[in-house]
């Protein structure tokens, strides 16, 4: 029995397989493979996406880091939607009041008149915050929060510092016990973390004219919580602008 595809014309046949070609494109394994397969619930997905970040990025960092999974890319443009986002809402909201209130009125309301009255100033400094928060993300790769939270940032910031300050008491000097030679050469105890020694797996510390390696890390109790353990590398590691290393700085 022929197939239905047999009974057509050769060239109404062709045009259907290209056809097929063309949905195998954009619904099919092809299109999956480059990773730009369009699908509803993608679209929905990236909504609520856009929806979500716009007031989690009016947040300082210290409380939206634990809310999003973001690449420092995704960071920036979703501080970009947030502002955009302020900017825009806002900059409606400053329009339909002055609409509204000039409808209002049994006189024309001039617009200098709108721009100084002091009941419109909030309005107006939300919409220039937004397009603030949208260029320093933009362009200036600074996400920002929203100026009142930001300030309880940084209160909240003064707060935590002063009680780990007294938490850890008064800075001491770092104290050094030698090592066996084999598992370790120096054991750092420090009052305060050294940041590049935290950060830098490749850094050389140079100690006494020797050089040492960060070979392990460990946290105890004030008032020297942080500790560091160093050995001398092997010869055949390459040592590059080593950091001096004055335990009583």
């Amino acid at each position: 029995m022929p197939r239905r595809e047999d009974i057509l014309p050769r060239d109404f046949r062709m045009n259907i397989q290209q056809l097929r070609q063309a949905l195998s494109w954009i619904y099919g394994e092809a299109r999956k493979e480059a990773g730009r397969q369009w699908k509803p619930d993608l679209v929905r997905l990236r909504t609520i996406q856009i929806a979500a970040v716009i007031p989690i990025m009016a947040l300082p960092r210290r409380y939206r880091q634990h809310m999003l999974e973001f690449n420092d890319p995704e960071i920036l443009r979703a501080g970009a939607v947030s502002g955009m986002f302020q900017f825009g809402f806002f900059g409606m909201v400053y329009a339909l009041l002055y609409l509204g209130m000039a409808l209002s009125r049994p006189i024309d309301l001039p617009l200098q008149g709108y721009l100084t009255d002091s009941r419109t100033w909030p309005l107006a400094y939300l919409l220039l915050e937004g397009m603030v928060r949208y260029l320093s993300a933009r362009f200036w790769s600074t996400p920002l929060p929203v100026l009142p939270l930001g300030l309880v940032s940084a209160l909240h910031g003064v707060y935590e510092r002063r009680v780990e300050a007294r938490r850890m008491g008064p800075p001491v000097p770092d104290v050094l016990v030698r090592g066996d030679g084999e598992t370790f050469d120096w054991r750092v105890e420090s009052w305060a973390p050294k940041s590049t020694w935290e950060t830098n797996p490749y850094l050389m510390i140079s100690f006494r004219n020797t050089f040492y390696e960060v070979i392990g890390k460990e946290k105890t109790q004030p008032p020297r919580p942080n500790v560091y353990l160093l050995k001398r590398p092997p010869s055949w590691k390459l040592v590059v602008k080593p950091e001096i290393y004055n335990p009583f700085v």
